[in-house]
């Protein structure tokens, strides 16, 4: 479906793929749109709720300003699909094996990978099946690091302590690890994860400075949270840098979860069961420079994804629920781009206080998984109708596949 609504701000207005919108969240749009560097309009997307500051599903595309705000605390949060060459009758009687495999070899929640400086190993709590040691992750570290070292250098707070030992972790909140089979039966393996704790200490970090910089120079802001930076200042580079970097730690974070995840199912299955035969990643927090109505400006998606035409990008419902896999079909109007997710109606608070253990296992019916009171705020419940969302976004994408669950690990607090 095309723009459903049109939300005016002080400066320009929002385009918004969905008729249904809450107070909040019409509010957020309206100071978004009041922002004086805001390119041409925002755009919603379907899947929108209230965030911090900026709601979201939106996208802002912005000239000579950069709001840290507007792309979170996740930074490179995203997606990784990869078909495998197994039906999913083949790896039915396996579920319990692999859930099992899996849940100790990957760290979840607010667990990360410990360094056994003796052996020269890299384990988390739960188990020592990465193969990977400490050794080669500070490598991929330094690699990814090479340009952010400099920020370090001047901000010294701004490197997490456990920046090596998280890359290939889940994480908790919305975070899981999914088995799932499509169509034809083929079985996909899904994650949703971002860049750990790193992301939010530079978005932290970059915010505050933020605040403090409009506060100096008296900037009226309809909320603290859209404080920003101007093109071409010392704030404004560094965080370019260090978001950029951010992104690229999601990316590799994914991309190593993923190897360990395909090694596990080789502990369970024939090799021959375990090859690759598609891939797709996408962020959707980030921030990316694009042109877009004949113009260069920093396109930030929060909880958006980028949808080009030919563009191909995954897009979950909630736990438990159906997964699309969509190509984009460039809408110009939405600077290219589409939903991420299903996004929620209950805050997690009042999943929480609604849901019980009882009720969200039977949301997720015969999908194989571990349900207790941390993951209830993720309950099925609290999320819209995915269906009706890919309605509204008909003119966005298209879809190529829709995955269902066989097995699902979320991650915790």
């Amino acid at each position: 479906m095309p723009v459903r609504r049109i939300v005016h701000g002080d400066h320009t207005h929002a385009k918004v793929y969905t008729a249904e919108i809450d107070l909040k969240t019409h509010q957020q749009i309206q100071d978004v749109a009041s922002l004086p560097f805001i390119h041409k309009h925002i755009a919603v997307m379907p899947d929108t709720h209230a965030g911090y500051g900026v709601p979201i599903g939106a996208v802002v595309p912005t000239v000579n300003a950069v709001i840290p705000g507007a792309v979170g605390f996740d930074i490179g949060c995203g997606m990784t699909a990869a078909r495998l060459s197994a039906k999913a009758g083949v790896i039915h009687d396996s579920l319990d094996e692999i859930f099992n495999q899996i849940e100790k070899a990957v760290p979840r929640g607010t667990e990360s990978y410990r360094y056994n400086k003796k052996s020269g190993c890299i384990s988390h709590t739960k188990g020592c099946w990465d193969t990977v040691s400490y050794i080669h992750r500070k490598t991929w570290y330094d690699t990814l690091a090479t340009d952010f070292k400099n920020i370090i250098f001047k901000y010294p707070n701004i490197e997490s302590t456990n920046v090596v030992k998280q890359l290939g972790t889940l994480g908790g909140g919305n975070h899981f690890i999914e088995l799932c089979s499509d169509e034809q039966g083929d079985v996909w393996i899904v994650l949703h994860s971002g860049s750990r704790n790193q992301g939010k200490v530079i978005g932290e970090f970059f915010m505050r400075r933020a605040q403090e910089e409009c506060e100096k120079w008296f900037i009226e802001l309809p909320d603290k949270q859209l404080a920003f930076f101007p093109k071409d200042t010392e704030f404004y580079n560094d965080y370019l840098i260090a978001m950029f970097w951010a992104q690229r730690y999601a990316a590799t974070n994914r991309k190593l979860m993923l190897s360990n995840i395909k090694d596990r199912l080789c502990a369970v299955l024939e090799p021959k069961h375990v090859l690759f035969t598609d891939m797709i990643d996408c962020h959707h927090n980030y921030a990316e420079m694009e042109n877009h109505f004949d113009t260069n400006v920093l396109v930030t998606r929060k909880g958006a994804v980028r949808a080009r035409e030919g563009d191909r990008a995954i897009i979950p419902g909630a736990m438990g629920r159906q997964t699309y896999i969509v190509k984009g079909k460039g809408d110009l109007a939405s600077f290219c781009s589409c939903s991420h997710g299903a996004g929620r109606v209950l805050s997690r608070k009042k999943a929480k206080e609604q849901f019980s253990v009882e009720q969200v296992t039977e949301q997720m019916g015969s999908v194989k998984c571990r349900i207790d009171n941390g993951v209830l705020d993720e309950a099925p419940g609290a999320y819209k109708d995915l269906d009706e969302v890919m309605d509204n976004q008909s003119d966005l994408v298209d879809i190529e596949h829709i995955l269902t669950p066989m097995l699902n690990i979320k991650g915790r607090g």
